[in-house]
């Protein structure tokens, strides 16, 4: 999925707060929020994270929050130059973690407390990627 942000394109942004210096701080439209497009790309808000590097993403990014210079500034450049700073071109690259299975405890907890079976088949690849692969993708290939 690939995401626009242009500078100067005008965008009510309410205030939410005010920097103890007096800076302005507003909230941009969902559109502008990458918390909003975690479901989209299969993940959490909290699991999002650049893709260079793998670190997570501040909250006013995820949120929207934008701290203007002063009072009157654009919010969407403000949005795009923090999103893009130290990135070739400007470009932020995001992934998504997965969300996480329940751990098994749980399952079983809940299984036994709705008097129900549970079958578990666990297969465990991260550290074999390269070597290993699902039987009904492997058919003919030596594992």
């Amino acid at each position: 999925m690939h995401l626009a942000w242009q500078a100067g394109t005008p965008e009510v942004a309410p205030l939410v707060a005010t920097q103890p210096n007096g800076r302005p701080v507003v909230q941009l439209p969902s559109r502008y929020r990458l918390g909003s497009w975690a479901a989209v790309l299969g993940g959490r808000p909290e699991g999002l994270a650049d893709a260079d590097g793998g670190h997570g993403l501040g909250r006013d990014l995820r949120d929207g929050y934008v701290t203007l210079p002063w009072a009157g500034a654009d919010p969407v450049g403000e949005q795009v130059r923090s999103a893009g700073r130290g990135t070739a071109a400007g470009r932020l690259i995001v992934v998504a973690a997965p969300q996480d299975a329940p751990p098994l405890p749980e399952l079983l907890r809940l299984a036994l407390g709705l008097d129900l079976a549970l079958v578990v088949g666990v297969y465990d690849l991260r550290h074999h990627a390269m070597t290993r692969c699902w039987p009904t993708a492997c058919a003919g290939r030596s594992r």
